[in-house]
């Protein structure tokens, strides 16, 4: 007899999510360069850093990805906040003028990251926007777009889908583990 309690379910085990290679340039603002910066003057690059000096609400810095992502595969975004007095700050990631996905909005120091499949490669960019209405004053680098590279499975047969090929049965105080559905 089997109490449900006693009934373990497992899918595959895979790696821990690996990564390719960076396809931000210039996501550490070593240079003035490779950004699009909002008019007005109140954000720059400089010393290292991409800084919001009393940015007012919406002001973009955009980069295109389009020539660096390929369609159908995943990635993963970050960017750090090193300096933090008032706002908030969110990256964004956009294809054909609409937005797709992006990081929760942040208002202290720190990292956000976050995952996106590139459906097309028309207007495929990233931007970096102050949220928050009233001044924004924040300084980002590290900005990252990564491949998630595909994990491997680490446990043989871990879903049980051909029995137990690739396991040793055992038994526990009288009882011996069976396999039925893809269930021990």
């Amino acid at each position: 007899m089997t109490r449900s309690s006693d009934l373990v379910t497992m899918g595959p085990v895979v790696a821990p999510d690996k990564l390719g290679t960076e396809l931000v340039t210039n996501g550490t603002f070593d240079t003035d360069s490779d950004w699009t910066l909002p008019s007005g003057g109140a954000v720059t690059i400089a010393n290292g850093v991409l800084d919001y000096s009393s940015a007012a609400q919406y002001k973009r810095t955009v980069q295109s990805l389009a020539s660096s992502l390929v369609v159908g595969r995943r990635y993963r975004a970050s960017f750090r906040v090193t300096s933090f007095t008032a706002g908030l700050v969110a990256m964004r990631y956009f294809e054909n003028g609409s937005l797709v996905t992006g990081s929760a909005n942040r208002g202290a120091v720190g990292t956000s990251t976050f995952d996106f499949t590139c459906t097309t490669l028309t207007g495929a960019e990233i931007d970096l926007r102050s949220q928050a209405s009233g001044s924004n004053t924040f300084q980002i680098d590290d900005v990252s777009v990564k491949e998630i590279l595909p994990g491997q499975e680490l446990v043989v047969n871990g879903a049980f889908d051909t029995n137990t090929t690739g396991w040793t049965a055992g038994t526990t105080s009288g009882t011996t583990a069976t396999v039925s559905s893809g269930v021990v």
